[in-house]
């Protein structure tokens, strides 16, 4: 609403006009107190009050008598305007002259000390040649009409700085017509724009879907269209809108019907917030989230992958530590049998030659011939033992270049080595193709060599000596194995014969290295090795895993 009001004499009045004027003072004085308006007439030429109205001396609380006694002099008259006002109502005063009338609105301090303010409309009077003679004012107490405007400007202010302290904006909208009645600055300003800029960009909330994030816009307008069709009490809604600049900025929006007809929306007002700063927090706090979730999961499975290597080193170390203490024993039994077996040919030796003496002494020299052949037995016997040792020893620590392997080439080659032995006690030997694998060459050689010699040892006094050489599947691997129709061995000996030095007679030949020599090449090449016997005198099969060809 606007505080000035239009002047109702746009030009100056006639004689006549001015006269009538003053006749119709009796009516003035009727409707002044009800209007808070008086009138006054002003001797122009001397600046002073020559008369008023009722109304204009209750203005300023005083009676006709006393404010025409005051109002007698120009200085007076000024000194009831308030002071930061005087230089406008003087500028005003004097430019009637030209215009032949004004209107000012200004301030007065009463007799009481009231402040008081006031709307003054002023015409002049002309004679023939255009001299001013007479003057006559209006004045109105428009003091109630200036706190009403100030509160409501005020309370506009208030709603400007809420707006921009708080981020919102709010609008009023005719759903008939699909137009905007009003938007406020803060409305416009959540948009990236000013409201002319707004209202010259868009009309209707329909034009406003341009400035919708493309994401989001079908989404609200089908939204918009539901609500206005089922008539809701409110609505509510957040969607993004991009900015002149391309900013973008997050909208919350939160409006109430105010008009229905036929079940329909007709009347919108609602209330828009700007809520980026808090979705771009929301968004960091979520990525945030995400990222402590990701780095937990990287330091949980870290912590897994720890765990399950220090329980993988943990398991093998107790391997090795059960494999040390398997060693450590093995090797206490191997530092018992070797001083025990090798003990025994150098008592053996020790003895014929004490033997010796007493026949060379003597000169039986064909008892000293028989005592050197003793003692050279026993030296031979230690020589292969020791040689034995040394082989056994090198397992492990020497092995050659894995190839790919024919395992029935190797066995054939490996038999040919025995063949003499073979032949003299006329075993029959079938070896079948089997499935070639990796592994030394020459330690496979060795390995087919000793489970044949031993199946020589111990077939017994088989009538029909025969030894099977071949392989079967079994769980997916191919067990490779040398099987034989001899004495056969007893459940209790299975693991006793892999270990060094044990003989199940000392009437078998050998020194009780060969299987355990076959036990250490095959667990080099990461096999397996086992025993297979129906009991004594049901024959025995040796099996044997190794890996697949490279």
């Amino acid at each position: 609403m606007s505080s000035k009001l239009e002047n109702p004499f746009p030009i100056a009045i006639n004689n006549v006009e001015f006269e009538n004027l003053l006749e119709q003072s009796e009516l003035l004085d009727a409707t002044e107190l009800l209007a808070q308006i008086g009138h006054c007439r002003w001797d122009y030429e001397n600046n002073r009050l020559i008369s008023c109205s009722q109304g204009y001396a209750r203005i300023f609380n005083m009676s006709v008598e006393e404010i025409i006694e005051f109002q007698s002099s120009w200085g007076q008259s000024m000194s009831q305007i308030v002071a930061e006002d005087r230089d406008k109502y003087i500028a005003a005063y004097y430019a009637q002259r030209e215009s032949g009338n004004y209107t000012i609105e200004y301030r007065i301090s009463r007799n009481d000390g009231e402040i008081r303010s006031l709307r003054e409309v002023g015409l002049l009077k002309f004679d023939d040649n255009n001299n001013v003679v007479d003057a006559f004012g209006i004045i109105q107490d428009i003091t109630d009409v200036v706190a009403y405007q100030q509160e409501l400007e005020n309370g506009q202010e208030l709603a400007r700085q809420v707006e921009a302290i708080t981020d919102i904006g709010h609008f009023i909208n005719d759903e008939e017509i699909d137009k905007y009645l009003y938007i406020s600055p803060g409305f416009a300003r959540i948009h990236g724009r000013t409201v002319k800029e707004y209202m010259q960009f868009v009309e209707s909330r329909d034009d406003n879907l341009a400035a919708i994030h493309a994401d989001d816009r079908e989404r609200l307008r089908a939204d918009i269209i539901d609500y206005v069709e089922r008539g809701d009490d409110s609505f509510e809604a957040e969607y993004r809108v991009v900015h002149p600049d391309g900013k973008i900025a997050w909208i919350r929006e939160r409006s109430k019907s105010r008009i229905k007809a036929n079940s329909r929306v007709k009347l919108t007002l609602g209330v828009c917030q700007d809520i980026t700063e808090k979705k771009n927090y929301e968004q960091s706090l979520k990525d945030a989230k995400d990222s402590l979730e990701e780095t937990v999961a990287q330091r949980t499975q870290q912590l897994a992958d720890t765990v399950s290597q220090l329980q993988q080193e943990i398991a093998e170390r107790e391997v090795v530590s059960s494999e040390l203490e398997s060693k450590n024993a093995e090797l206490e039994r191997f530092a018992y049998t070797v001083s025990h077996d090798l003990k025994t040919p150098l008592v053996t030796i020790k003895g014929f030659l004490g033997l010796l003496d007493k026949d060379l002494e003597v000169q039986d020299m064909d008892r000293a011939a028989m005592d050197m052949a003793k003692i050279t037995q026993a030296a031979d016997t230690m020589a292969r033992l020791l040689e034995e040792l040394l082989e056994l020893s090198r397992i492990g620590r020497v092995v050659g270049e894995p190839v790919t392997c024919r395992m029935a080439d190797i066995a054939r080659h490996a038999m040919r080595m025995a063949e003499s032995r073979i032949v003299e006690r006329g075993i029959e030997v079938e070896i079948e193709e089997m499935p070639a694998t990796s592994g030394d060459k020459t330690r496979l050689v060795e390995v087919y060599q000793n489970l044949i010699e031993n199946a020589i040892k111990f077939m017994g006094d088989q009538q029909s000596p025969r030894i099977h050489i071949g392989s079967r599947q079994e769980d997916g691997k191919t067990c490779y194995f040398v099987s034989d129709n001899g004495i056969g061995i007893e459940d209790e000996y299975h693991d006793l014969v892999f270990e060094l030095f044990e003989r199940l007679g000392q009437e078998v030949e050998g020194t009780g290295v060969g299987l355990t020599l076959v036990k250490r090449i095959v667990e080099v090449h990461g096999g397996e090795i086992w025993i297979e016997s129906g009991g004594f005198g049901h024959g025995c099969s040796i099996l044997f895993t190794l890996p697949r060809p490279l």
